[in-house]
């Protein structure tokens, strides 16, 4: 609807929480006109202003999130919830984790905890990064959070849940302890909170390990004893390969256990520990080092859950391969345009803890696929246990091309060039036969076409579709496809979904559909896709989007067919537009964090922009939610 300063001034007064965005606009009807402003129902965006957000929260309890949880935040957010409970209450939240762009002083994104109704109240808590918090609780009945991304990188987020609590359940947070280190170097101790006397109940601890490019981080368990279930529900250490809580698992340990050396595939590692509420024990001691490939490979001796050393001798074979079309051994480059491959002691079983490293190279201008007559390795949850991972080059650090483990008969695996990387894993019990694979080159090639029916290709053109394997019939497991789609130079490509269907599961971490803003896998993350989302377009900012499809080891769905075009180029605003804007913006933000006075915010924000921005600005309506 639209309304003269007058009447907006006088709906203005009705407000109970901010706006969402200001934007200038073109009327390509009416050109600039000082005198009116649009109003919208339906708050419109555009990146380069603050996207405002958040709710007035009374009663007992509830949930608040950032924007798209669990897919990351937008750039350029400021989200304000205020929380209030009856008088005699206090506000607790709980914000078991979150996760921001991570800078020292959390200048970046940030979420602010206050003690009060309003951002001069005092600070309870500042987070940014990657945080695993205990919960926080007010003193009085008032909790104000205020929620801030900047213009570059964003994460998941957070969900939190709040509730209104008594001076009693308050008090037992205090027994909450979180405890996080960065550790660097070389080398170092880390262990649990008063080790060697029991850790405390409701306990989360997390240590991230970086050591030097080019070496791999080794982790040594001196001591462990945790509170013991099967699933390992109550207390845990998870070891994770990587640099966050979304890296591939590595160990999930419990109970008393004595266990052998766990080393990443490269220079950085994720361990995360927690106690709940009930029965503790005397913890873990770990030390951890930085190694090279060689000192990784001979932790094979050791024996989980046993106090004698193993006799067995290694299986690792640290020769380097001579060139050939076979190869029986562990750890090999093999080169030329076709051979064989296969896991140590084929057909008999694998050892345990057996690590082997496979690059195979075909000729120049080639493309390396691998094929097996044989697989059957310990299945397992996301193939934790044991596994082959093949990747899309040659190193660890490679495309993921494959995770694969159970009694598994894949198709062909072709890389994208002529170079493949095999890593296989075995842990300390249960082995199996193992596999034989055959690799050779594959003389196909994709090319470029408005419609592609395929899997990982590159594709030209203004239009086109493109879907997941096999659709409509289900895609298969273990899937990893990527489109870089290309239009002609200065348009904005732009992607619609005909239909979705995906597994689900928080953050997407089973199957996805991730669409990058650009033409690589490191271009910025525009959406992360899964379950039964009926996306809007998704429009990239240039004439390039990056797609790429990932399936685990179980439950497939459909998948998804999408239509690619050329969208509308971007309206370029006026000289000097965004500045004003930006002003107006800040100054009726300063306005809106003091004590509400809705007569006086609206006055300052009408004033503002009918004085500074005399062109047709776009308002969204306030959400009174």
């Amino acid at each position: 609807m639209k309304r003269r300063p007058s009447e907006l001034k006088r709906s203005l007064f009705s407000i109970t929480i901010f706006c969402s965005v200001v934007f200038c606009r073109v009327d390509s009807t009416a050109g600039w006109n000082s005198s009116d402003f649009q109003v919208n129902s339906t708050a419109a965006w555009n990146s380069s202003n603050f996207q405002v957000c958040g709710k007035i929260l009374t009663g007992n309890g509830g949930i608040f999130q950032s924007p798209n949880f669990p897919y990351n935040y937008p750039d350029n957010t400021r989200c304000v919830w205020t929380i209030t409970v009856d008088p005699g209450f206090q506000v607790r939240v709980d914000l078991s984790e979150i996760s921001l762009e991570e800078a020292d002083d959390c200048s970046f994104d940030y979420i602010l905890i206050r003690d009060g109704n309003n951002q001069s109240a005092e600070i309870l808590a500042e987070k940014c990064g990657f945080s695993i918090l205990c919960p926080i609780t007010s003193t009085g009945n008032e909790m104000f959070i205020e929620f801030k991304s900047d213009g570059s990188v964003t994460r998941s987020g957070f969900q939190a849940t709040w509730s209104a609590v008594n001076s009693t359940t308050a008090l037992n947070d205090t027994n909450c302890q979180v405890c996080r280190k960065i550790l660097t170097g070389n080398g170092g101790i880390f262990q649990s909170p008063n080790f060697p006397y029991n850790y405390p109940d409701n306990t989360r601890c997390v240590w991230t390990i970086t050591v030097d490019p080019g070496f791999q981080v080794r982790v040594d368990f001196s001591e462990f004893s945790l509170e013991g279930t099967d699933g390992c529900s109550f207390d845990y250490v998870f070891i994770r390969d990587g640099n966050n809580q979304s890296a591939e698992i590595l160990a999930e340990k419990c109970g008393f256990s004595i266990l052998c050396p766990i080393t990443s595939t490269g220079n950085e590692m994720f361990i995360e520990f927690k106690s709940d509420g009930s029965v503790t024990r005397s913890g873990f001691q770990a030390t951890w080092s930085a190694v090279n490939s060689t000192t990784a490979l001979n932790n094979t001796n050791c024996q989980d859950n046993s106090t004698a050393t193993s006799t067995t001798p290694s299986s690792v074979d640290n020769s380097t391969a001579t060139s050939t079309s076979s190869s029986v051994g562990c750890s090999q480059t093999l080169s030329g345009n076709e051979g064989t491959l296969q896991s140590p002691n084929y057909p008999s079983d694998y050892p345990n803890n057996a690590r082997c490293v496979w690059t195979i190279e075909t000729d120049p201008g080639t493309r390396v696929s691998l094929n097996f007559s044989a697989f059957s390795v310990e299945d397992g949850r996301s193939c934790r246990y044991d596994s082959l991972v093949v990747r899309d080059g040659n190193s660890s650090s490679s495309p993921l091309l494959r995770k694969l483990c159970g009694q598994e008969r894949t198709v062909a695996i072709t890389a994208s060039g002529n170079v493949l990387f095999l890593e296989f894993r075995s842990d300390r019990s249960m082995t199996k036969n193992g596999f034989l694979a055959q690799w050779s080159v594959d003389n196909s090639t994709a090319t470029s076409t408005p419609f592609s029916v395929g899997c990982s290709r590159t594709l030209s053109g203004n239009e086109g579709s493109l879907q997941s394997p096999n659709y409509p019939s289900d895609y298969p497991n273990n899937a990893r496809c990527v489109w870089t789609i290309e239009t002609d130079p200065g348009t904005r490509v732009s992607l619609n979904f005909s239909a979705f269907s995906l597994e689900d599961g928080r953050n997407c971490r089973h199957d996805s559909l991730v669409v990058r803003d650009g033409n690589s896998s490191s271009s910025p993350l525009l959406r992360k896709l899964c379950g039964q989302e009926r996306t809007v377009a998704i429009t990239a900012s240039g004439n390039n989007l990056f797609l790429e499809f990932r399936s685990d080891r179980s439950v497939t769905k459909n998948g998804f067919l999408a239509q690619w075009s050329v969208g509308s180029s971007k309206k370029n605003f006026p000289e000097g537009c965004q500045k004003v804007i930006s002003e107006c913006l800040s100054r009726f933000w300063a306005a809106s964090f003091q004590p509400v006075d809705y007569g006086k915010l609206a006055r300052t924000f009408f004033i503002c922009v009918r004085n500074r921005c005399p062109e047709t600005a776009g308002i969204p309506a306030f959400d009174n939610a």
